[in-house]
């Protein structure tokens, strides 16, 4: 294998590519790896010098560690990894600078002009790669020279996940709205365990009320009906008591006829006289 120079394994339905097997391809200069099921990509992998371009687009790649092209040995690689569901987070940082800078420095030549233009543009505004490595993502068009054009809008490299960034474009994410997008989060969740928790409270209070009504409901129906009682009896008492005793004393004709003080009245303190 050491003479391969174009290998092209796209719609083969792969799902891992063994990155080492690279090193037995000393000559390459374009893998096309596109369209497949692929999912993750080495953390690191020690590219053949010769290869210039690499295809990963139409895959279910969802991060590409910066790492992964650290092992380039030349001057500028052509990458293509649109319509991948890309993964949004910290690791993917790296991808969103370079895309963002590309974007400021559109009208400079860093994108819509020959290839040895954007070239000299990346260097000069976005070469951020530790190795030095000119990276160019837009699409290449061969016409002669290879002329790099702005990815049409099927093409652009778009968030899938989390859920708050979904569909917005990788070059207008930072670290800065992934801090703000977990600090909404954490609101939002801390609202929705308030909301809950209230309307737990809410519920458990009126189920105890109407525990507590159900239970003092038989003291309630009791308590006016003992008083009425109670007051029926004091009348009954108080009649009961003019006529054996009072109403006699009425007929009385003579102070001989008065007979010794009367017993005191139920409920009074002094004699009756």
């Amino acid at each position: 294998m050491t003479r391969l120079c174009h290998l092209d394994l796209s719609r083969n339905r792969l799902r891992k590519f063994p990155w080492w097997s690279l090193r037995s391809t000393p000559n390459i200069t374009t893998l096309k790896l596109n369209n497949n099921e692929i999912s993750e990509v080495d953390a690191y992998v020690d590219f053949p010098q010769s290869l210039r371009w690499l295809y990963l687009q139409s895959n279910r790649i969802a991060t590409i560690p910066e790492t992964f092209l650290s092992g380039l040995k030349q001057p500028a690689l052509f990458l293509c990894i649109s319509q991948n569901p890309l993964l949004c987070d910290c690791t993917i940082l790296w991808i969103a600078r370079l895309r963002r800078c590309l974007w400021e420095h559109r009208h400079e030549g860093c994108v819509n002009a020959n290839s040895d233009k954007v070239k000299r543009c990346v260097l000069a505004n976005c070469n951020f790669q530790a190795n030095g490595v000119i990276l160019i993502m837009d699409r290449v068009v061969m016409n002669g020279v290879p002329f790099i054009r702005q990815l049409s809008p099927g093409q652009l490299l778009k968030c899938a996940a989390p859920q708050e960034l979904k569909g917005r474009l990788l070059r207008d994410v930072t670290s800065t709205t992934k801090l703000l997008t977990a600090f909404l989060g954490a609101v939002l969740v801390i609202t929705a365990v308030a909301i809950i928790g209230l309307r737990v409270k809410s519920l458990v209070c009126s189920a105890y009320r109407r525990l507590a009504g159900s239970s003092d409901a038989p003291h309630k129906k009791e308590g006016p009906t003992s008083s009425a009682s109670r007051r029926r009896e004091d009348v009954a008492a108080d009649n009961d008591y003019t006529e054996t005793i009072v109403s006699p004393l009425s007929n009385l004709s003579s102070d001989e006829d008065i007979p010794p003080p009367l017993p005191p009245r139920r409920g009074s303190t002094a004699p009756l006289r």
